[in-house]
């Protein structure tokens, strides 16, 4: 019974990811933060408490750069990981912001000396931008003045 309800929950898992697309910010060192790329390693190989800090700044030479900050936290107990991430990306002078917090809750079940891991993930999503400073081609007319039929 228990082998049945294991392979259920594995084939509605599949079943229910295979509909679902995002766009999230990406990392270079994916490694220091896998409960982003895959909640079923929430508390994966964790001792005691895994909490990462994240700052990343790209194209510092322009106006407003990308900025990335996030805090990751993770924690195995039992057979059971729990854990939450809070990341905030910035970017352009458009004031085009992500938030994302997230929680994530894996199980993992030990077969011999092998272990398959399930993994959940909740969260919320605020995406945010300010159009007053976004500008277009068709905007503007030929003498270089603001056209604002483009609002209209």
């Amino acid at each position: 019974m228990r082998k049945l309800i294991t392979y259920l929950l594995l084939f509605i898992c599949c079943f229910a990811a295979r509909n679902m697309n995002a766009q999230d910010p990406h990392y270079t060192q994916a490694h220091r933060i896998p409960t982003w790329y895959n909640p079923a390693a929430a508390g994966h190989g964790v001792e005691h408490i895994r909490l990462t800090m994240l700052y990343r700044n790209q194209w510092s030479s322009v106006m407003s750069p990308f900025k990335t900050q996030g805090l990751f936290f993770d924690k195995q107990v039992s057979k059971v990981g729990l854990g939450a991430n809070l990341v905030n990306n910035s970017a352009g002078e458009a004031g085009i912001r992500q938030l994302f917090l997230n929680g994530q809750l894996s199980y993992r079940y030990a077969f011999g000396k092998n272990v398959i891991a399930s993994g959940l993930q909740v969260g919320l999503i605020q995406k945010s931008f300010d159009h007053s400073k976004m500008t277009f081609d068709d905007q503007y007319t030929r003498s270089g003045r603001k056209s604002y039929n483009a609002y209209r």
